[in-house]
């Protein structure tokens, strides 16, 4: 039915909101729905737990939706610095693993990337070879306060560049004046 990955520009561009309203909009049009964040940095994490603090805003909205995250790292600035300082090696065949698990079990299935498309995972892998991996169609989301226009082209243009299935643009806080 439904399987998007949801990834920005930047960190905090809105992916969660946008992740938690998609995911309770199919929840209540009775699909049954499940959002998983591959990696989850310190920011809103218990660590050493397998619950999130962007996976929870997903819970607050309907409870009823499937979670679940495989990393856990204790950096907050980027998923490569956190495995670093926590001495994990990310692979992504477990990524992509998990991510077939879950969509065997849910009609919508909403991946959400961590800080932003081209945010370093491993050395020479980003953000977007996770995409690739699990073969999602892209939603960028962009938030028009903490990206350019420029920052705007030039991701579209990365992404363009990497060849994903690339299904639009979100813009969050949108002011019309």
């Amino acid at each position: 039915m439904l399987n998007v990955f949801i990834s920005g520009l930047t960190p905090n561009s809105g992916k969660t909101v946008v992740t938690a309203g998609l995911a309770a909009t199919m929840q209540s049009l009775s699909y049954s729905t499940s959002v998983y964040k591959p990696i989850q940095l310190r920011a809103g994490t218990e660590l050493g737990t397998r619950s999130s603090g962007d996976l929870a805003v997903v819970k607050s909205f309907d409870p009823n939706i499937k979670t679940l995250s495989t990393y856990f790292l204790s950096g907050s600035c980027s998923p490569f610095v956190g495995a670093y300082e926590d001495g994990v090696k990310i692979d992504l065949n477990i990524i992509r693993n998990e991510y077939q698990n879950v969509l065997e079990n849910s009609e919508c299935n909403i991946v959400e990337g961590g800080n932003s498309i081209s945010s370093p995972i491993m050395e020479y892998v980003t953000e977007i070879d996770i995409v690739k991996t699990l073969r999602a169609p892209l939603v960028l989301i962009v938030n028009p306060f903490k990206s350019s226009i420029d920052s705007v082209i030039s991701g579209l243009e990365y992404i363009k560049f990497h060849r994903v299935n690339f299904a639009g643009i979100i813009i969050t806080q949108f002011d019309e004046n």
